[in-house]
């Protein structure tokens, strides 16, 4: 092969110096430099771009064979039925809990739990299921101004007044807590009627003293009727 040694570089420069002369020998040899200096970044990228491809290539034979040997239609395949339980009750989808047995009459678990309307009475057996609210919520959005703010006892009375409106709403649980009442007795005791005055459907509420759960029994007797 061809080797340019040092005694070469200093011909080629002299025979360059004679047919060039030394007003453009300088300008010729920047020139030269610069080309020299594009072919090698042009070298680099081709390198670069040659290892990327090689490295796609390697992962392609690496991954596993699609799991789908035809056509896809654009739809996945149907799960295959999950196996049955052993012991499930015929009717019964696998892994769902059986539905609970109606009480025998006479068996304290047959008293429906009546709602202050005979037409919301729940009766939590069979195939029945019933959905609520939830939650204690301490900030609302003001539906007026739009303005984030503390939940006060007109928010959770006026849910209560919604859920009361909604067909597929069964119970109301508190879901906002009356943040601009300061003792623990007001918070139960209003919590509690505001829940029951804002609905005729079963309530839940909760209570900062035991104490107070007996005050609030005495105010539901007395909604009640008793």
């Amino acid at each position: 092969m061809f080797e340019v040694g040092f005694t070469e570089i200093i011909l080629i420069l002299g025979i360059a110096l004679v047919v060039l002369g030394p007003e453009k020998l300088p300008k010729v040899a920047a020139d030269i430099g610069r080309w020299l200096g594009r072919a090698r970044a042009m070298a680099r990228q081709l390198k670069s771009q040659l290892d990327d491809e090689v490295v796609k290539a390697d992962r392609d034979w690496s991954r596993p064979e699609p799991r789908y040997s035809k056509p896809w239609s654009g739809k996945p395949d149907p799960a295959p039925p999950p196996a049955a339980e052993p012991g499930a009750a015929a009717g019964t989808p696998p892994g769902a809990a059986p539905a609970a047995a109606s009480p025998a009459p006479g068996d304290p678990a047959a008293e429906v739990p009546p709602g202050q309307d005979p037409k919301h009475d729940m009766e939590p057996w069979g195939s029945r299921v019933y959905f609520g609210t939830a939650g204690a919520a301490v900030h609302i959005v003001d539906g007026k101004t739009g303005a984030y703010r503390e939940s006060t006892t007109r928010d959770l009375y006026d849910i209560a007044r919604v859920v009361d409106a909604l067909e597929h709403i069964h119970f109301y649980q508190r879901s906002v807590v009356c943040r601009e009442l300061a003792s623990a007795t007001e918070l139960d005791l209003n919590t509690a009627y505001a829940c029951v005055a804002g609905t005729t459907k079963h309530v839940g509420t909760s209570w900062v003293s035991p104490g107070h759960v007996e005050s609030s029994l005495e105010m539901f007797h007395m909604i009640a009727g008793g």
